[in-house]
């Protein structure tokens, strides 16, 4: 726990090659996934598609070996996230899948979900007067 931490506090600070090198000696596979998804987020928060990419590869290597299926299934949903996040929206699917709880499951196609809508642009104005003038007639 107190890599984990110490890899978060180098993260923040901007230190993002130091908090991946914290976080790979994590010894416990779930903690060290955990540590490499939270890295990820971060980076993609701040705009580094390719380093989050990377960061997510890694927390799903990791999450792969975690024996613990409920442990696994619920990374999963979490990297999935991420994933949908990034607009790979295939890849972030394919993780879902191997959710094995259904709960998880049901989670990370939310989050897939939302992504897409964001991605999707909304109606212009005019086209949404005019399907609520067909609808009503007015």
């Amino acid at each position: 726990r107190a890599l984990s931490s110490i890899a978060s506090a180098l993260q923040q600070a901007g230190h993002t090659e130091q908090a991946l090198a914290a976080a790979r000696e994590i010894s416990s596979e779930s903690f060290r996934s955990e540590a490499l998804s939270s890295i990820a987020s971060g980076l993609q928060q701040a705009g580094q598609i390719e380093a989050a990419k990377a960061g997510w590869s890694g927390a799903l290597t990791v999450a792969d070996a975690i024996t613990n299926v409920d442990k696994r299934s619920e990374l999963h949903a979490q990297i999935a996230g991420g994933f949908a996040l990034l607009r790979d929206f295939r890849r972030a699917r394919e993780i879902a899948d191997r959710c094995k709880d259904p709960g998880d499951r049901l989670s990370a196609y939310v989050a897939i979900l939302r992504a897409y809508m964001e991605k999707a642009e909304p109606p212009a104005a005019g086209a949404a007067a005019d399907t609520t003038k067909q609808m009503t007639g007015k």
